[in-house]
């Protein structure tokens, strides 16, 4: 197998144990941004000006409420430990298509079919950013996932925004 050599952005942080608030706080923001965390305290994205932005702002706030934060840049000497990181990047991407797809199915209003399309509409941006042109199996997994919420879409009457019906097609 190749050497695969992606670049990834990361955040090395520590925080008070008491209050348990700011610790929350940075574990859920990481979530949504997509990060995996390596080990306690330090977690990466792969590295585009995106992900760099975004961990850079999350490091001040860890500093405003009296942690401490860095930011580095990773490469993985061992590529079988990148591809495990890689994996847990796709995984979370088709657990969120999932859960996207039981939502849409039990979505009774419009509103609440909206929202599910918001959340989609996520999915596919975050997916677009951690996507490692090296690994066509992670992607083919994730692509499955993401074809099945969109089949699941398609039957469904309401209102998507236009670029979810771009996605979607006729």
């Amino acid at each position: 197998m190749p050497v695969l050599q992606n670049r990834y952005a990361a955040l090395g942080y520590s925080l008070p144990a008491n209050p348990s608030r700011p610790r929350v706080y940075v574990w859920r923001r990481l979530r949504a941004l997509g990060a995996e965390n390596l080990r306690p305290g330090l977690a990466v994205l792969p590295d585009n000006p995106d992900s760099r932005r975004l961990l850079s702002e999350l490091s001040q706030q860890v500093r405003e409420m009296g942690g401490e934060a860095s930011l580095y840049t990773l490469l993985f000497s061992d590529p079988t430990e990148e591809r495990r990181l890689m994996a847990l990047f796709a995984q979370r991407t088709t657990d969120t298509l999932e859960k996207l797809k039981a939502q849409l199915a039990a979505a009774p209003s419009p509103a609440a079919r909206r929202r599910v399309a918001l959340e989609l509409k996520k999915a596919i941006d975050h997916y677009q950013r951690l996507s490692a042109p090296e690994d066509a199996s992670l992607r083919r997994e994730v692509e499955i996932a993401l074809r099945s919420v969109l089949d699941a879409m398609r039957g469904l009457p309401g209102m998507f925004t236009e670029e979810l019906r771009e996605l979607i097609g006729p």
